[in-house]
C-alpha cells in the first residue's frame, strides 16, 4: 500500500518551491543588475530579500533526506516518471516557441531539447537525479555512522564547504551535487535522531539567522554607497553556501515536521504538482517572455505598487503552471503509465536478480 505522507512535510515541499519563483521573480524579472542600481529603499530592500531561491533549494533536498534515508534502492518507476515529466515540458515548449516564430528552430536545439537533464537545462533536477540514483549508497555510509559521527561528517561538509567557503569566497570544489549531498545528510539526520539541537531551538536559531541575513542585506546596501564591491554582493548571505540559509531551513524544517501529523488531501494534491510549476516557468524559453513581456517585472522596480506586483504575479503564475501540470498528469503521464509502470517494475526486479546472481 501507498504510505501516505505527512501534509505538514508536503506544505513545506510546496513552500520550497513557492521561494524559488519568488526568487525568480526577482533574479530574472527585476533583475540583478537593476535591483543593485536602485536607490537605497523599500522596493530594493523587498527585492533583495525575497530572493529565496537557495533557501527553497536547501529545504526540497532537506525532505528528500529526511524521506529516503531508509530506502536501499532507488525506483526506476519514479526515475522514469521525473524523467519523463523533465522530457515533456522540454520538449514541447520548445516546439511551441519554434511553431509561433518566438525562436528559430535548429537541430541542435532539438537534440538538447531532448536531454535537457544532460545539458543541465534545469540545474536543480541534473543535481536532483545523480543525488536520487546514489541516495541508497550514501545511505550505506550514513546508516554506518551513529549520532556523533553522522554529525562529525555533517561539520565537516558544513566547515569546508558552507562556512570556509562564505568567508573566503572560494568553493573549494563544491558544486551542486556536494550541497545536495550536505542538505541530504541533514534530512536524514532529522529522521535518525528527531532528539537534536534544531528541534530545541528551532524557534531561535531561526530568528537570530533572519536577522542577520537582514542586516547584512541593509549593512551591504549603506556600504555600496561608498564601495562597489558591497553594492553588487548585498545578498551575499543569501547564497547556497550560505551558513544562516543553511540554518533557516534546518529551523523552517524542524518546525514543520514536529507539528502534529495531519493528513490533508489538498496539501498532498497540490505537492504532487508542485514540481510542474518550476519546471514550467524556469524553462530557458518561458524563464524572459513570462517575467519581462507577459509580467513586466522589470517596469515595477520603482512602483509603490511593487510588493502587491510581485505577490499577484506569483499566485498567478503558481495557479496557472498548476493546472497546466494538472492536465499533463491526468491525460498524459497517468494514462501513459497506468500499465507501463508493472513493466517498468519488472525489468527492475529482472535487472537485480541478474546483478545479485553474479
Amino acid at each position: 500500500m501507498k504510505k501516505e505522507r505527512n501534509s505538514n512535510i508536503e506544505l513545506l515541499r510546496i513552500l520550497s518551491i513557492i521561494f524559488i519563483v519568488i526568487s525568480h521573480y526577482c533574479v530574472h524579472g527585476a533583475g540583478r543588475i537593476a535591483i543593485s542600481s536602485l536607490n537605497i529603499g523599500i522596493n530594493r530592500f523587498i527585492l533583495e530579500v525575497f530572493t529565496l531561491g537557495n533557501l527553497g533549494t536547501v529545504l526540497f533536498v532537506l525532505i528528500s533526506g529526511y524521506y529516503l534515508i531508509n530506502s536501499d534502492k532507488f525506483k526506476l518507476k519514479k526515475l522514469i516518471h521525473l524523467i519523463f515529466q523533465v522530457l515533456f515540458y522540454s520538449v514541447l515548449i520548445y516546439l511551441l516557441f519554434c511553431l509561433f516564430r518566438l525562436n528559430t528552430f535548429s537541430i541542435k536545439g532539438l537534440i538538447t531539447s531532448f536531454l535537457p537533464i544532460t545539458f543541465k537545462k534545469y540545474w536543480f533536477i541534473t543535481a536532483y537525479i545523480v543525488l536520487y540514483i546514489f541516495h541508497p549508497y550514501i545511505n550505506k555510509l550514513l546508516n554506518t555512522f551513529n549520532k556523533k559521527e553522522h554529525l562529525k561528517f555533517i561539520y565537516l561538509l558544513l566547515l569546508i564547504f558552507s562556512l570556509l567557503s562564505t568567508i573566503t569566497t572560494q568553493n573549494y570544489y563544491g558544486n551542486e551535487i556536494i550541497y545536495f549531498l550536505i542538505f541530504y545528510s541533514i534530512g536524514a539526520y532529522f529522521n535518525k535522531y528527531p532528539n537534536n539541537y534544531f528541534n530545541k531551538n528551532k524557534y531561535k536559531t531561526l530568528l537570530i539567522s533572519i536577522l542577520i541575513i537582514v542586516l547584512s542585506i541593509i549593512s551591504f546596501d549603506l556600504l555600496g554607497t561608498k564601495y562597489d564591491f558591497f553594492n553588487s554582493h548585498s545578498i551575499y548571505l543569501l547564497n547556497i553556501t550560505s551558513p544562516f540559509v543553511i540554518l533557516i531551513g534546518c529551523s523552517l524544517f524542524s518546525i514543520f515536521i514536529n507539528k502534529p501529523i495531519i493528513k490533508n488531501d489538498n496539501i498532498n494534491f497540490i505537492s504532487s504538482l508542485i514540481l510542474g510549476v518550476y519546471l514550467i516557468s524556469d524553462n530557458e524559453y518561458i524563464r524572459s517572455v513570462l517575467w519581462n513581456d507577459l509580467l513586466r517585472c522589470n517596469e515595477y522596480i520603482n512602483s509603490p505598487f511593487l510588493l502587491i506586483h510581485l505577490i499577484i504575479s506569483i499566485i498567478l503564475v503558481i495557479i496557472i503552471c498548476l493546472m497546466i501540470e494538472m492536465i499533463r498528469k491526468n491525460l498524459i503521464e497517468n494514462i501513459l503509465f497506468e500499465k507501463l509502470d508493472n513493466k517498468i517494475d519488472d525489468i527492475q526486479n529482472n535487472l537485480e536478480l541478474k546483478v545479485n546472481k553474479n
